[in-house]
């Protein structure tokens, strides 16, 4: 996988320990929000 984000709110400490940096242009990304995708 080339792109892996991970979401938080609190724990950007511990993900940065891992290498993990801020999104550089977090205006260009989308999403589709779909919370109960799975519940049928």
């Amino acid at each position: 996988m080339h792109f892996f984000p991970p979401a938080t709110r609190d724990a950007h400490s511990l993900y940065a320990q891992y290498g993990f940096k801020p999104v550089e242009n977090p205006e260009i990304l989308m999403q589709i929000w779909q919370p109960d995708v799975y519940q049928q």
